[in-house]
């Protein structure tokens, strides 16, 4: 049985479970795991789900010796529960789809980071001093063919080697019977019959999704969630 179920951890796991605040039924959150010690509430992790209680469960099979992990932030985890600490989870956007939360988590990670919170969090575009102005193609690849799709986000496979190129029309992929894969595991699979060598997607996106991949945050609700941790 996986160490992560013992009963000695399993009621400490449940306990800290219900510390989830401000999460709504909207399709994707942007949230982050807080350091609490007494009073005291440091941000640590930015991040974004579409399941907020099955994530902050995975979070704390990490943090509670359990399911090994060795990212930053798992490491962290531990360490915080090592020293007595807690953890709890707060939604920090609503967002109507994966792109936003994309964006807004980029933004969100900045924001922390400039009131000197020190996160986990190791993209790029995630740092204080990050230039990019929109999420990065290469996440936008991370996801899934049906939410490519209802974004009407338009897909040209284009030859590594011979640069041959065309197009795949998006009611033909609806039609398909290849399930729900993300966009890089179906870029893995393309071989060009030509050279034989991979393709690669590109991405050509509507303005409407233009405008979700731009990584703003408003001030006003960075604020008002640093005085409701301050407050609580």
């Amino acid at each position: 049985m996986p160490k992560y179920y013992r009963p000695d951890v399993q009621d400490q796991r449940l306990k800290a479970l219900k510390k989830i605040y401000g999460f709504s039924s909207a399709p994707n959150h942007v949230y982050t795991i807080v350091e609490r010690r007494g009073r005291n509430r440091n941000p640590i992790y930015v991040g974004e789900t579409d399941s907020p209680q099955s994530r902050f469960i995975q979070h704390l099979k990490v943090a509670y010796n359990g399911r090994e992990d060795r990212s930053s932030i798992g490491r962290l985890e531990r360490q915080i529960i090592a020293r007595g600490g807690q953890l709890e989870m707060h939604c920090l956007a609503a967002c109507p789809n994966r792109i936003v939360a994309l964006s807004k988590e980029a933004a969100w990670a900045r924001a922390l980071r400039s009131h000197g919170y020190k996160l986990a969090n190791s993209w790029v575009e995630h740092l204080h001093s990050s230039d990019a102005s929109e999420v990065p193609v290469k996440r936008i690849k991370h996801l899934s063919l049906r939410e490519i799709l209802a974004l009407k986000i338009k897909l040209t496979v284009i030859c590594k080697n011979c640069c041959m190129q065309f197009e795949l029309p998006n009611d033909r992929l609806r039609q398909l019977k290849i399930g729900n894969p993300s966009l890089d595991s179906i870029e893995e699979k393309l071989i060009c019959t030509v050279c034989r060598n991979n393709y690669f997607l590109k991405l050509s996106f509507p303005q409407s999704v233009e405008a979700m991949r731009i990584i703003k945050i408003d001030r006003v609700e960075v604020n008002e969630f640093l005085s409701f941790l301050e407050s609580n």
